[in-house]
């Protein structure tokens, strides 16, 4: 999971990716699509968002990075890939251990459409947790995440704590697996 991963930017939306290609067909015209990528080092910048870390990526006017939290949980899951479809959007998921468990084959269907995977922790918990039960969260999650893929290399570096609730042993944590905290630049 170490490494460059790429993001690729969109006229309105930008896209998190692992693997993406520069460029998707699209039956839509007027759709907003793919405008650029960019490369993610993860040693270079283990940090994103200016919420709680004052800085982000270096996106152009009218770029930003879309991203959806604590899934994939059907139909919820099915109707934002039909939106993000229907504008030849990328988009990153960071998605909870226990979900992926529960839902594999959507896990899979999320990364085939060109998304990307991200993570949360296994049981989604909304506090901050001691530095102990906060690394068998992320692993436990990243390894439930990763089981679903069936490819575990298809998964991003990519980590969001739930609720945001970040501590700095986590965020130290992360660093030392070589994953990027991201936080947000605009809640929803």
């Amino acid at each position: 999971m170490r490494g460059v991963r790429h993001i690729a930017l969109l006229a309105g939306p930008l896209v998190l990716g692992g693997s993406i290609a520069p460029a998707w067909s699209c039956a839509n015209p007027y759709a907003l699509g793919v405008s650029r990528v960019l490369q993610i080092d993860a040693r270079a910048m283990p940090l994103v968002s200016s919420h709680d870390y004052g800085f982000s990526l270096p996106l152009a006017p009218g770029e930003v990075v879309l991203t959806f939290d604590d899934g994939p949980v059907a139909p919820y899951t099915n109707a934002v890939l039909r939106a993000l479809a229907d504008q030849c959007v990328r988009a990153t998921f960071f998605m909870v251990g226990r979900e992926a468990n529960a839902n594999p084959a959507l896990v899979r269907q999320i990364r085939a459409a060109g998304h990307t995977i991200g993570t949360h922790t296994q049981s989604h918990l909304l506090y901050r947790m001691p530095a102990d039960r906060a690394a068998r969260e992320i692993n436990a999650g990243i390894a439930s995440v990763g089981a679903a893929l069936s490819t575990p290399r298809a998964l991003a570096p990519f980590f969001r704590f739930p609720g945001l609730f970040r501590t700095t042993e986590a965020e130290r944590y992360l660093r030392s697996r070589g994953l990027i905290s991201w936080s947000v630049d605009v809640d929803s």
